[in-house]
């Protein structure tokens, strides 16, 4: 006689299922939320436990992108096409992980197999459409993909940021529009909101592109493109201020020379010109400051406070401030050498800023 099964229990493969699906969920839900670290450790553990299941494989590969780990990520991801060559998420992720390494054919490839999987998902669209605009004659192919995700999910922002960043050379008020409808349907899209601020950072609209960036950052302080493009703007405003300042200077060498005596006193007009110059700077800047949100201006600080290098920044500027203002108001051997530290401390910030807007531009993608 057969034992009977106890009631309220059941049969072992049906309970690993249910154990295997709920892992599954626990893990989507931690990746869902930003905590990669806890979702590639859970996806890894159930892995050893089904080595051969595309699913899981695709949600490691997922994690691992979310950590920056983009070589363990194509690894999981093309082990998830070899065991699922029908699913097209493994091959989307795939594109994602070629893309984040720097080989836009192969991404693009990968993208394109996944579109031709699952030619009614949009997400395969939108891969595709930010893919092939990085490979050489690819902007017809990325139009078409973005117009394709568009009609498929006209109601979601991501189709719309594809369809834009097409166009932020090109065709800037184009790119705009694509943004601003992202927005509509998505007012806190961070990548909307990073993508309209770059354009104001690249027509000198440094007030709205600062506070576009400092929106974005905060929205998602996962993503570092933001970030990124925020240190861009401080060190295109720093590099410009250090311009005007070194322009001033060369413009006061020239009285000074013919009065024939570097430590004699500056000229009343220039001295005024520098301390009005100074406040209406800092005006500018107090004014800009408190159009923020105070939550964004927390995070400005926060920011700043992470960055080595904008920290030095914002204290050479104050340091210039001071100095400058010694130097047009004192004379004699105090006033030259603080015209002198001046004139040094610009050409510092200077180079830094340069050097390190070459850095972040070659170091970041995007």
């Amino acid at each position: 006689m057969t034992s009977a099964q106890p009631s309220g229990t059941q049969p072992p493969g049906e309970a690993a299922v249910l154990d295997r699906d709920a892992a599954v969920e626990a893990i989507g839900h931690l990746l869902d939320v930003g905590r990669y670290d806890d979702a590639r450790g859970r996806a890894a553990a159930l892995l050893g436990q089904h080595p051969d299941d595309g699913h899981v494989l695709c949600l490691l590969a997922r994690a691992l992108l979310g950590v920056g780990d983009a070589a363990a990520a194509l690894q999981a991801a093309q082990r998830a096409v070899a065991v699922s060559p029908d699913d097209e998420w493994g091959h989307r992720l795939v594109s994602v992980a070629f893309d984040r390494l720097g080989r836009p054919q192969l991404a693009r490839d990968a993208a394109r197999r996944a579109t031709a999987l699952a030619p009614n998902l949009w997400q395969g669209w939108v891969q595709l459409a930010d893919t092939a605009q990085d490979v050489a004659w690819g902007e017809q192919e990325a139009v078409h993909a973005a117009t394709q995700a568009i009609r498929l999910a006209p109601q979601e922002p991501s189709p719309h940021i594809a369809y834009g960043r097409i166009f932020m050379r090109t065709n800037p008020a184009h790119a705009r529009f694509a943004f601003e409808e992202a927005l509509r349907r998505d007012p806190g899209n961070a990548a909307a909101r990073n993508n309209l601020a770059v354009l104001d950072l690249r027509t000198s609209r440094f007030r709205k592109a600062g506070e576009g960036l400092i929106r974005a950052a905060a929205a998602d302080p996962r993503n570092t493109v933001a970030q990124h493009n925020l240190r861009l703007a401080v060190y295109a405003i720093v590099g410009r201020a250090c311009l005007a300042v070194v322009v001033f200077t060369l413009v006061l060498a020239r009285p000074l020379l013919v009065l024939g005596d570097a430590t004699g006193r500056l000229p009343v007009p220039f001295t005024i010109i520098w301390i009005v110059g100074e406040a209406v700077g800092l005006g500018f800047l107090g004014w800009w400051l408190r159009r923020l949100t105070p939550p964004l201006r927390r995070h400005l600080w926060y920011l700043i406070g992470r960055d080595p290098m904008l920290r030095v920044l914002v204290a050479s500027l104050a340091v210039v401030g001071l100095l400058g203002t010694v130097g047009v108001l004192a004379w004699g051997p105090v006033g030259l050498a603080s015209r002198i530290l001046t004139v040094l401390v610009v050409v510092a910030v200077r180079v830094l800023t340069g050097i390190a807007s070459r850095r972040l531009r070659r170091g970041h993608a995007g």
